[in-house]
């Protein structure tokens, strides 16, 4: 099998992440939050392939080109998580197209064309910091740039909860990304001329791990198992695992992947309570925080160089954050009240995602 075949399936790791944060959103932004993953994701492709066709003076597409090609639609899509309910398309355009024709193309040529990370010996073979790590800092710049949606802070700071209006969609989103995890990894082991084998298995027991430690602990702390952040849970847990999927052992890749759904539902919390930072979709625990903690397993339970991972997990904050947080401040993307309060569906679209039904009203 070649990796072209692997990643036919990649697609479906971006309609998994476009699912579970529409679900997460409420119903009057379903819609838009669809749309703007599918642009998103259009924008980040042609970025890269006009970037690579620039940095390489028209060669020929290879192998590696093709997996940047679906990396960028991925980490494109990734925050949106962050800045749903208030990000309007443009701004997410003008997002894409810095990460797929600037970050991306920067990081895979410090990584794959013999660069100081390729040369620090940097181990990342789907993309948890690539990808993951760099778009859960781009969701951390586009949440922080926009502030929180209207009515999310009570005078005192106190948040307040806004439930996704389809759990159905989040977890359908869980399973419809473990598809898109398996052909990326599967195809980044290929590449690195690692066990396609060892990437698959482990892909999965990390992801199973993750959603069940998520599981527990909401089961510990509520007294019920919420399915939103168990969701999360096996998201981080394949995030986790991409770095170092292909030379972990079983019970590496399972604790990492437990590590990572714990970290993951620890995060939301204090990102939404403690730092007051509105993140919808949980993009930054589950994308920034677990992709950052699989760079540091790919180290503990692989065979990656700590330093080289460390190096890594430095560019995603010291690089990608600063860097989108001024490309953010500079657009100035958030939506007017008016538009929030009706629903980015009708404000950017003209239509709701459910025309049937009436939407709920926060006010």
């Amino acid at each position: 099998m070649s990796p072209v075949l692997c990643l036919l399936a990649a697609p479906f790791a971006m309609a998994g992440i476009a699912m579970m944060s529409a679900g997460l959103c409420r119903a009057r932004n379903a819609a838009h939050t669809m749309v703007a993953a599918l642009c998103a994701a259009a924008v980040a492709v042609l970025a890269w392939v006009l970037a690579n066709a620039v940095w390489t003076r028209g060669a020929p597409p290879d192998e590696r080109l093709l997996f940047g090609m679906f990396a960028a639609a991925l980490i494109a899509i990734i925050p949106l998580g962050s800045g749903a309910e208030r990000w309007r398309l443009r701004g997410i355009c003008i997002s894409a197209a810095v990460l797929g024709g600037v970050v991306l193309p920067l990081w895979a040529h410090w990584s794959w064309q013999g660069g100081w990370l390729a040369r620090l010996g940097l181990i990342d073979v789907g993309g948890s910091g690539m990808i993951h790590a760099a778009g859960g800092m781009a969701g951390l710049a586009a949440s922080w740039t926009l502030g929180p949606r209207r009515g999310k802070y009570t005078r005192e700071g106190m948040p307040m909860a806004f439930p996704g209006h389809n759990a159905v969609l989040v977890v359908t989103g869980c399973f419809v990304a473990w598809v898109g995890f398996q052909g990326m990894n599967a195809a980044g082991a290929m590449l690195a001329g690692a066990s396609t084998i060892a990437a698959v298995g482990n892909t999965t027991v990390a992801a199973c791990a993750g959603g069940l430690a998520a599981a527990a602990l909401t089961r510990l702390h509520f007294g019920k198992t919420d399915a939103s952040l168990t969701a999360n849970g096996w998201t981080a847990g394949l995030v986790a695992v991409s770095a170092g999927c292909a030379s972990m052992s079983a019970a590496g890749a399972i604790v990492t992947g437990a590590v990572a759904g714990a970290l993951a539902r620890v995060a939301i919390e204090i990102l939404e309570g403690k730092l007051f930072v509105d993140d919808p979709a949980g993009a930054i625990a589950v994308h920034g925080i677990g992709g950052l903690w699989g760079l540091a397993a790919a180290a503990f339970f692989g065979k990656a160089s700590g330093m080289a991972q460390l190096a890594g997990a430095a560019t995603a904050v010291g690089f990608v954050l600063p860097l989108m947080y001024v490309v953010n401040w500079a657009m100035r993307g958030r939506a007017p009240a008016d538009a929030e309060r009706r629903g980015m569906d009708l404000d950017e679209l003209g239509a709701g995602a459910y025309p049937d039904f009436a939407s709920h009203r926060d006010d």
